[in-house]
């Protein structure tokens, strides 16, 4: 047999027992229920149970009478913020924000986007036709030489490294 549910059986009733609640068990009164004639079956029941109701116990000690909850008194009208009160709020509602046309950041994404288009065409027909300036043929040779010696400096200072020296 389990000994949680007496435990919590008997934690129960002290707490009941504490707060006073078996004389608040025995003022209640029964249900109601919603035919007439189960009334009447439940108060001849009643009756024969226990013909007299049992008196509830007294508390010896006296509990003075709870004070009233205080009445509550009249909120004043809500007053409106000091911006929302000059109207600017009912003259933006009612403004008419659709504008004819782009915005100005669209306008120029858009034209950068065609400047650009335009500029790779032109780089595009060149190359097709093989033309390169003079200045571009010189710039080439330069940066691969400068990578190739880069890459060969490289090399050395990892094999310095290798080495131990």
């Amino acid at each position: 047999m389990s000994c949680a549910v007496p435990h919590a059986l008997v934690a129960a009733l002290a707490c009941a027992a504490l707060t006073g609640a078996p004389s608040a068990w025995a003022q209640s009164e029964p249900p109601a229920t919603s035919s007439p004639a189960a009334q009447e079956a439940g108060a001849a029941a009643q009756s024969q149970a226990s013909p007299t109701p049992a008196p509830a116990p007294q508390d010896p000690v006296a509990v003075p009478p709870a004070t009233p909850a205080p009445t509550p008194q009249a909120q004043p009208a809500p007053q409106p913020a000091p911006g929302a009160a000059d109207g600017a709020i009912a003259r933006a509602a009612a403004q008419d924000t659709t504008r004819g046309g782009a915005s100005a950041p669209v306008v120029a994404l858009v034209v950068a986007g065609v400047v650009a288009a335009l500029l790779f065409a032109l780089l595009g027909l060149a190359r097709w036709w093989a033309w390169e300036p003079a200045w571009l043929v010189r710039w080439r040779h330069a940066t691969g030489e400068a990578g190739w010696r880069t890459t060969a400096t490289w090399a050395e200072f990892t094999d310095w490294l290798r080495l131990g020296r």
